[in-house]
């Protein structure tokens, strides 16, 4: 039943899981940065600020990537709901006249 409604959307929805992987694969590689800022500053060496700035870096990145992953898959969700709602409505205005007597029309809206 998901694959059936998910039709069409299968290139849109690899795109997403890519997104969501690299933005995990960001999300881990942060501890080892910090890692690295806070062993350097605690040697008493130079300030560690090229290791700042691209952890600066991989936190603004990662932002956009989950930003990203989440208006796609919001919009590819949307695009599914209205597909289904299209489809219903569809199937509601050709049902014959003969079924909408025989049942109120408060029970065909409800049971959809």
């Amino acid at each position: 039943m998901l694959a059936r409604l998910t039709r069409g959307h299968h290139k849109v929805l690899a795109l997403c899981t890519v997104l969501t992987l690299c933005t995990l694969g960001l999300g881990l590689s942060q501890p080892l940065l910090v890692s690295h800022i806070v062993d350097t500053a605690g040697r008493h060496g130079p300030p560690p600020w090229p290791a700042v700035g691209a952890l600066t870096a991989l936190i603004t990145a990662q932002a956009l990537l989950q930003t990203a992953s989440g208006y796609v898959l919001g919009r590819t969700g949307e695009d599914i709901v209205l597909q289904l709602r299209t489809t219903l409505i569809g199937h509601l205005l050709r049902l014959p006249a003969r079924d909408y007597q025989h049942h109120r029309l408060g029970d065909l809206l409800s049971r959809a």
